[in-house]
């Protein structure tokens, strides 16, 4: 969590996670789940962030990732599967 949220926040290339794998491990996720925690980082960025300027950045960063989460969670197919050692078609 610390490596992905310096990666947004900092613009360090530190979180080296599958972002959308995580999410769909994750049983019965829905897409109000995500903004109902869009929502609560909003609240915790109301109450915590240094200055308002910080927390209108970190918030805009998490809305763009947001969005495309549920996007790749919910209307993108999931990727097929491939199988190793099977012989491509020429």
């Amino acid at each position: 969590m610390v490596a992905f949220w310096s990666s947004i926040a900092l613009h360090r290339d530190v979180y080296s996670g599958d972002l959308v794998r995580a999410h769909r491990n994750l049983s019965g996720l829905q897409r109000q789940d995500l903004d109902r925690r869009l929502d609560l980082f909003q609240a915790t960025l109301d109450e915590t962030a240094p200055t308002v300027d910080a927390a209108n950045y970190l918030l805009s960063r998490t809305e763009i990732i947001a969005r495309e989460l549920a996007r790749m969670l919910f209307e993108c197919p999931r990727e097929p599967k491939t199988h190793t050692g099977a012989k491509q078609a020429d």
